[in-house]
């Protein structure tokens, strides 16, 4: 699920840029996706190295946008996730503008690259502020859990997964709701298994392919406890 998100970054922008005209490209969000579908292909080919400093010229970009505002910045993937981040503004009588997930895309992106060369407390800082962004986008919550799961600390990988379950079952778009909620039950099984419930682990892998019948991990992960509950008899 990690690699096809970038896939599905660079997928996007590649389309984009390919039908806009050379006037729409000069603008700074359509100009920041190309840069960040850039960085994208190049964290797929491993090239780390190289796709930082893309990602980081998308976030200079941001910032100098979108820094200095007064308001309540959000970025949302559909309509639903928009609405709950005004109705959690207006609640909190704050001024809010949703914009587009390319900004928060951008700090997630720099977050996965981070986790790829072992810097998790750079990762987790990244990925906090793609989540001050967007609080309900169980992407970057399961993201975010995967650097506690990288840390070994059990009880904070198995909150955040509770959170990106509840995101997703609740703001992920319909066509991303299965992957980012099987990922986040398949992140909680995981964690139950070495917190040695393996009783919850196998319920947690059980209802991922009561979602989705051909996930092959969580069928791989309910063989692997099934056996281990066999021997532990």
């Amino acid at each position: 699920m990690r690699n096809k998100y970038l896939q599905l970054i660079a997928a996007c922008c590649v389309s984009l840029g390919l039908l806009l005209p050379v006037q729409a490209k000069e603008n700074p969000t359509t100009r920041a996706m190309v840069q960040l579908q850039q960085a994208a292909t190049l964290l797929q080919q491993q090239r780390v190295a190289e796709a930082l400093p893309l990602v980081e010229g998308v976030l200079k970009t941001y910032r100098a946008q979108y820094g200095k505002t007064a308001e309540k910045i959000y970025t949302a993937r559909w309509q639903t996730e928009a609405l709950a981040y005004v109705a959690e503004a207006a609640h909190h009588q704050q001024k809010a503008t949703v914009i587009e997930a390319v900004w928060s895309d951008a700090f997630y992106v720099q977050g996965y690259a981070l986790i790829e060369q072992g810097k998790l407390d750079a990762a987790a800082a990244a990925l906090d502020e793609a989540l001050a962004l967007a609080p309900y986008n169980a992407h970057y919550l399961n993201e975010r859990a995967t650097v506690e799961l990288l840390r070994k600390d059990w009880a904070a990988a198995r909150s955040r997964f509770a959170d990106a379950a509840t995101a997703a079952e609740s703001y992920s778009p319909p066509e991303l709701q299965t992957a980012e909620l099987t990922r986040a039950w398949r992140g909680l099984g995981y964690v139950a298994v070495e917190e040695g419930d393996l009783d919850a682990a196998e319920r947690f892998y059980r209802r991922c392919l009561q979602r989705d019948a051909n996930d092959q991990r969580a069928a791989a992960e309910l063989d692997f406890v099934l056996k281990l509950k066999q021997r532990l008899k």
